[in-house]
């Protein structure tokens, strides 16, 4: 800061008209500078500074008072050097070349015997011959030698080093930004975080993030770059050796496992069994298409044959000919007051979607749709009367539903041909879901004018199928009620058998789930009133628990063996 203040080191004197500029090495006033020139040790020949300095060297180099003899001050016997055009500088003192160094690369800040170049060689005891005050720099050296300015200020000044003062806290925030740092696990030397581990240790993010999820050290192999589709031929999975997979995965070391290996790993911390391997894949088409839309064509011919307000010589053409309309893109049907009746009013929007199926898919519904509304109309012309009407009828409602899917499941390929060849088995699943529905629904029915609960049931026990509302005939009511539930568990064994055979689990679920539940309703149905007062149906947590649940043959048994005995 005060490297400005020092001066050449061959001062010489000045011109009286000299004017101070911004080159100028020290500023020096240009009206007072004369007179006080001459008197400057600095500015004299060698011989005539040496007692200069010693003359001045009892004088305090702090300003004197007005009384005190300042013989610096003196000019009548100035001896310099002859005054140059510009400025001159008279020989300097002669001196070592050692000192010469150490006064260079000294600081003026430094009181040395070196120090102060520009004021010339001094000893130990002397002062200043300058007129300028020494400074004193809190930063000065242990020793310092006695001299007419010696005070306690100064030695204050000179006690107060850099260990005595008070350190700012937020010198160490700022070493902390200055130390080097080194992740202790991948070496890292630049992060955008700095994470610590367990004992302190300084980590880069990566490894750091890595620590904290997984509880290792992040391995410092770098993953082999990922291949593309057609370098990716001839992978094998590092665990099961399989050569196809829906999606290739990296294991910790970094070599190519197939996706199931890599799943069950992630989930488990263990590697994938072999005996779990497979030899098919499951691919990611999980159910076909048609079965969405196989539903609401057949859900739009059941609002039909529900429909009382449609008379029955305009219904039973239209149950006739449904299947036809499938192929007739602006065909719809307004006049329905059911409930469902959006179906019949956009039907145009569903033809559109069976039209685009594959040939096979249309095949089994249309014929599946011609069948169910043939039966249909049927039974709109006489009234379920024996046990095997109450069987037929609802083969053709629901019994034909189950055939067809369990055709489309095979025509799919997600179920072998032999589950759509075997139509008994689907026959009962669909019996087992109709019956339970139509007797839950039994009051409903009833305040619709429908019937469908078999007469040589009913009539055992009453003179009316409407009289089992009433209270008086609740006793036989109940009797009647059982005697259905009993009819419908006949078809368990044949629900178990069929659905033992299926082998995709979207396809199990799709066909298990309604299962369940249905014999859930019939466990609930089971000598209870209220099936007579309203509509019965299972708790909704009830409904969801068995959603979850039935995911497996196994689970499924259980349900039916605990809900048959209760």
């Amino acid at each position: 800061m005060y490297q400005g203040l020092s001066m050449a080191a061959n001062p010489g004197s000045y011109e009286p008209s000299f004017v101070h500029s911004a080159a100028s090495p020290v500023y020096v006033p240009s009206t007072r500078v004369a007179p006080v020139l001459p008197a400057l040790s600095y500015l004299q020949p060698h011989g005539a500074a040496s007692q200069q300095s010693n003359a001045a060297s009892g004088h305090s180099a702090w300003p004197q008072s007005a009384s005190d003899p300042v013989a610096s001050y003196n000019t009548s016997g100035a001896h310099h050097s002859p005054v140059s055009p510009r400025f001159t500088f008279s020989a300097s003192p002669p001196m070592s070349s050692g000192a010469r160094e150490g006064a260079t690369y000294t600081s003026p800040l430094n009181v040395t015997a070196n120090g102060r170049e520009h004021y010339g060689a001094r000893g130990l005891a002397t002062s200043y011959p300058a007129p300028y005050p020494a400074y004193v720099s809190p930063g000065v050296g242990g020793t310092w030698a006695a001299s007419h300015f010696d005070g306690s200020v100064l030695h204050s000044l000179q006690s107060a080093g850099p260990t005595g003062a008070p350190r700012h806290p937020n010198l160490d925030l700022f070493d902390d930004f200055a130390e080097g740092r080194e992740c202790v696990n991948c070496g890292a030397m630049s992060t955008p975080l700095w994470r610590r581990d367990g004992t302190g240790h300084y980590l880069c993010n990566a490894c750091g993030l890595y620590h904290k999820m997984n509880g290792i050290n992040r391995p410092l192999i770098k993953p082999q770059r990922r291949l593309s589709a057609s370098r990716r031929v001839g992978l094998s999975c590092t665990n099961c050796h399989t050569t196809t997979t829906t999606l290739w995965r990296r294991n910790a070391e970094g070599e190519p496992v197939c996706n199931a290996c890599g799943l069950y790993m992630k989930l488990h911390g263990v590697p994938r069994p072999l005996a779990m391997k497979k030899e098919g894949i499951q691919t990611r088409k999980r159910k076909p298409k048609n079965l969405n839309k196989s539903k609401p064509v057949l859900r739009a011919l059941d609002t039909v044959e529900d429909d009382m307000t449609i008379p029955l010589e305009k219904k039973v053409p239209l149950l006739h000919n449904f299947h036809t309309f499938l192929y007739q893109p602006d065909w719809c049907f307004k006049e329905s007051k059911e409930k469902d009746r959006q179906v019949l009013e956009d039907f145009p929007s569903i033809s559109v979607e069976f039209r685009n199926l594959a040939q096979v898919y249309r095949d089994v519904i249309s014929d599946i749709c011609h069948r169910m509304g043939v039966g249909m109309a049927e039974f709109l012309e006489k009234k379920v009367g024996s046990m095997q009407d109450w069987d037929k009828y609802c083969h053709y409602v629901a019994g034909l539903v189950g055939v067809g899917l369990s055709q489309l499941f095979s025509a799919s390929q997600l179920e072998d041909p032999e589950v759509g060849r075997d139509t008994e088995l689907a026959n009962s699943m669909g019996l087992f879901l109709q019956k339970t529905n139509i007797i839950r629904d039994y009051l409903e029915d009833q305040q619709e004018g429908r019937s469908f609960w078999p007469e040589e049931a009913w009539s055992k026990f009453a003179a009316r199928l409407e009289d089992f509302s009433q209270p008086q005939h609740l006793s036989s009511a109940l009797a009647c009620l059982n005697l259905l539930v009993t009819d419908a568990l006949r078809h368990v064994p044949d629900v178990i058998a069929y659905l033992s055979r299926l082998r995709n689990q979207s396809v199990f679920n799709f066909c298990a789930i309604p299962q369940v539940m249905a014999i859930a309703t019939l466990s609930t149905c089971y000598n209870n009133p209220l099936v007579f007062q309203g509509v019965v149906k299972i708790r909704k947590g009830q409904a969801v628990t068995l959603m979850m649940e039935a995911t497996n043959m196994s689970a499924v048994q259980g349900m039916i063996a605990q809900y048959s005995q209760e």
